[in-house]
Formats: structure tokens, sequence, C-alpha cells
């Protein structure tokens, strides 16, 4: 009984420890959005079905001892410079898109829900630095009280955070289409999610500079 208790804990812990970070507003969270307009409530369970991918690959890495990888100041200004880039340019082809049918099944520039969810997390400059320390610790506390149970527990309850966030954020943005895609709210909300996209790409190569500049 207390082995189960043990592990329902790591699992609350790993479910606690994914929503303080899905919850944070970022490049993923913004791509998730317009997908969804596109392909509808399915899009937040393959957005993150990518993102899972790496994070299962990024786990595997901690694990077997690449940890230093992900707390080289060169790979942390690589994947800035890198993500604040491919912000910009999916920010500037956003405002660029025209009309109602810009988020329309059609839409021609778009990566798809899983590889966008593969592409926004693996040059998202917040990813690195966060499993080189929330996600090895969380890790190490799962081992640490269960061995390899404890482990998949944890990791488990963190990939429930990240699935059951995104699905509702894409089910509640699919229930109000109709309004969003509507003559005077869309232009609003392209312009609203570029300039954060902007915003971010400024502050990610802020950052990658400055991981650059004691070389």
């Amino acid at each position: 009984m207390n082995g189960f208790i043990s592990i329902l804990g790591l699992f609350g812990m790993g479910l606690g420890i994914g929503l303080s970070g899905a919850l944070i507003p970022g490049p993923l969270l913004v791509f998730n959005i317009t997908e969804t307009l596109k392909h509808g409530a399915k899009t937040g369970f393959l957005v993150i079905l990518g993102h899972f991918f790496v994070e299962v690959c990024v786990s595997l890495l901690i694990i077997f001892g690449f940890l230093k990888f992900l707390r080289s100041p060169v790979v942390a200004g690589a994947v800035g410079l890198a993500g604040g880039i491919l912000l910009f340019l999916t920010g500037i082809s956003l405002l660029r898109q025209k009309g109602l049918n810009a988020f329309g099944p059609a839409s021609e520039k778009s990566y798809g829900p899983v590889l966008g969810g593969v592409i926004f997390t693996v040059f998202n400059p917040s990813f690195p630095p966060w499993w080189a320390a929330i996600g090895y610790n969380m890790l190490w506390q799962g081992m640490q009280a269960a061995g390899v149970t404890g482990l998949i527990a944890i990791l488990v309850g963190h990939w429930c955070s990240d699935f059951g966030w995104y699905a509702l954020v894409s089910f509640t943005v699919s229930r109000g289409k109709d309004v969003i895609l509507r003559e005077k709210v869309y232009p609003l909300l392209k312009t609203v999610l570029a300039l954060f996209m902007f915003f971010l790409a400024i502050y990610f190569i802020i950052k990658a500079v400055n991981c650059f500049t004691p070389l």
C-alpha cells in the first residue's frame, strides 16, 4: 500500500511540474492555437505527440548521462538563435496570410501538427535549460524514490499534463472557431499572435547572443 501511495505521489509530482511548464505561454502554445483553427479539436493531442517524441529522446539522453550536452552554452546559444529566427519568420508568415481562409484546412504554409510539435519544441530556447535543471531533478527524484517504476510514474504524470492541457486548449479554441474567424476578430487575433512571436523571437535572440559573448 505504501508503495502504491509513493508511486501515486510521484505521478502527482510529474503532473504538477508538467502543468507549471505547460501553463506558461510560449511558441508551442501559439502554434497549437493556429493549427487548431486548421485541424480542429484533435490538434492538441497531435502537437503534443511531436513534443512527446522529443521529450522521450531527451529523457533517454539524461538517463544515459548526456546532461552536459544540454547545459552547454554553445547548445543553448545555437538553439536560441535558430528558435528566434524561426519564430520571427513564422510571425511574418502569419501576418502575410490574408482573408478568413488563412487558417483554413488548405493552408499551404503548415508544418502539420506533429512535425510542428517537434520543431517548436526543439527550437524553443527554454527547453534545454528546463530539462537540464528541473527535468533532471524530476527524473532523479523518481529514480531515488522507486527506481525505474518511479521514473516511469513521474514521466507519465508529466506527459499527462502536457496532453491534457493542450487537448483542452484545442477543444476550447475549436468550439469558438466560428467567433474567432469573424472578420473583426480574425485580424486582431492574427496580429496579437504574430506580435507575441516577434517578442519571443527578440528575447530568444538576445539570450542567444549573451550565451556566445563569453566565448
